[in-house]
């Protein structure tokens, strides 16, 4: 019988083993291996974190990432941890491709996109937080990433002024409508949201004003509303069958059997479930419907799907 967990679990210890090598080769000091200087070192960066770029290699690429004060959980990840882009953005973006980042928060998924796709492609990224979107035009400045366009609104079924959430302590988090701060808990510790107001946009309306004649890739993590970016997106889809990479989990009941039918009348079919970059799992609309087999696995997870 297919055990999901199981095989998430084997294709993490296989990833496990392929970098084994190379981290073994790193010689670090003493002194960092203590968990006292590293947490001592974490509080430091939070503490006094004025805004400032950080060097990423991405290996094929490398970027400086401006990292905006206050240092949050996006924000910290890309200080403090090492980074390797989506597997998924090497897979499926080529160069002079048409990429769409709906959610780009500091540019994970944008900024390797860009450099993916060359002086001849585009990437348009959307992101509503206002200090989170300024940060990644300063990126986008510093790597003379021309063809990264940001747009500072959200994407919905609908233009207008919307309520958004920022959550303080992880932007990534953030989304639209007023989340009360007792709505919501994180590993037991409250979740607290500023409320603030941002335009809305439908995509179907940007790619309309700004002359776009292909998308090939649309990635979507907007924390649960995702059918309603969709919603905005029908001609879209419609017109180019872009592969569609998005977050889902999130997203009540009558979403989740309004979204499958949408995509599925647009010839979507679900190609698989990402297990953190290091492979997929196999899913249907079904699996999705009744959240079942692969989608076992988490509480929110990454679906890969293309149009026949």
């Amino acid at each position: 019988m297919f055990d999901p967990k199981l095989l998430s679990r084997l294709l993490s210890k296989a990833a496990v083993l392929r970098n084994y090598r190379l981290e073994r080769a790193l010689k670090l000091p003493f002194w960092i291996r203590l968990a006292f200087n590293r947490n001592t070192i974490r509080k430091d960066i939070r503490a006094a974190w004025p805004g400032a770029y950080v060097f990423v290699d991405y290996g094929d690429f490398a970027s400086f990432v401006y990292i905006p004060a206050p240092v949050d959980v996006m924000g910290g990840h890309r200080l403090l941890h090492p980074f390797r882009p989506s597997h998924f953005i090497k897979a499926l973006v080529k160069r002079g491709d048409t990429v769409i980042d709906v959610g780009a928060n500091i540019g994970d998924w944008a900024l390797p996109a860009a450099h993916t796709v060359g002086a001849e492609g585009l990437v348009l990224a959307f992101e509503p937080t206002p200090r989170v979107a300024a940060a990644l035009g300063k990126s986008a400045l510093a790597n003379r990433l021309k063809q990264l366009k940001i747009f500072p609104v959200a994407l919905s079924s609908a233009a207008g002024e919307v309520d958004f959430s920022v959550e303080q302590e992880n932007t990534g988090g953030s989304r639209l409508g007023k989340i009360p701060d007792d709505r919501e808990k994180l590993y037991s510790h409250l979740r607290h949201f500023n409320h603030i107001k941002v335009q809305a946009r439908t995509l179907d309306d940007v790619i309309g004003e700004h002359d776009i004649h292909r998308v090939d890739v649309i990635k979507i993590d907007v924390e649960g509303n995702e059918l309603s970016v969709l919603e905005g997106a029908q001609e879209t889809l419609r017109r180019f069958k872009p592969a569609l990479f998005l977050e889902t989990g999130l997203e009540d009941g009558d979403s989740r059997e309004r979204m499958a039918a949408k995509l599925s009348s647009l010839g979507y079919g679900i190609v698989g479930v990402s297990l953190d970059g290091i492979g997929m799992v196999d899913a249907t609309w079904d699996d999705y419907r009744r959240r079942c087999g692969a989608f076992e696995i988490g509480q929110s997870d990454m679906l890969l799907m293309v149009a026949d």
